[in-house]
């Protein structure tokens, strides 16, 4: 089981009308990319109470290339559509260089970036131009934010991780890739 903190990305739906919880397969399952028991419970920690059990893994939704995963939300559990602070995504969509993207994140909180690359599946978020030099875009604790395009709300990517090193870089997957391959709907 993981212990780091991570983000939760976006409550999905699957065609029978249940929910999920989709963020990084790193977040909700293994960060070595490891296998992990089909139904691993998924737990929301809360401040001085025990941790409560939320959601629970599906292997058949998980997939640790594309870096991905979905919780099956168990009964009971309330769900909403939004994304802390930034409010309800529209229709997902495909990532474009020069597109102006937001993310909230559990690290850094609400944070706006710039497309600079689409290489197939995989997206290149930078600084915008005129941002102070000290601008921290992403942070540990990030990966699992949904970027979504700043005016329309239209979900672009998964946050999957900062740049270690050097210039202050995000990477993410194109958000159809996540949905397809999980099998839900945002």
């Amino acid at each position: 089981m993981v212990d780091q903190l991570g983000t939760l990305g976006f409550i999905a739906t699957d065609a029978a009308g249940g929910h999920w919880i989709v963020s990084c397969y790193h977040v909700l399952c293994r960060t070595d990319g490891s296998a992990f028991p089909d139904g691993e419970p998924v737990y929301q920690p809360l401040d001085g109470e025990p941790d409560a059990l939320v959601a629970r893994l599906s292997a058949d939704r998980a997939d640790p290339v594309v870096d991905c995963a979905a919780a099956r939300v168990v009964d009971g559990v309330l769900t909403a559509a939004e994304i802390f602070g930034l409010g309800k995504p529209s229709i997902p969509g495909n990532p474009v260089a020069g597109m102006r993207v937001v993310k909230s994140g559990v690290a850094t909180g609400i944070t706006e970036g710039v497309i600079r690359e689409v290489d197939g599946d995989r997206v290149t978020i930078a600084v915008p131009d005129g941002f102070p030099i000290q601008y921290e875009l992403t942070h540990g604790g990030d990966s699992g934010a949904l970027w979504m395009e700043r005016d329309t709300r239209a979900p672009v990517a998964l946050h999957t991780r900062g740049n270690d090193t050097g210039e202050e870089l995000a990477f993410g997957v194109n958000i159809l890739k996540i949905i397809n391959t999980l099998g839900v709907f945002l």
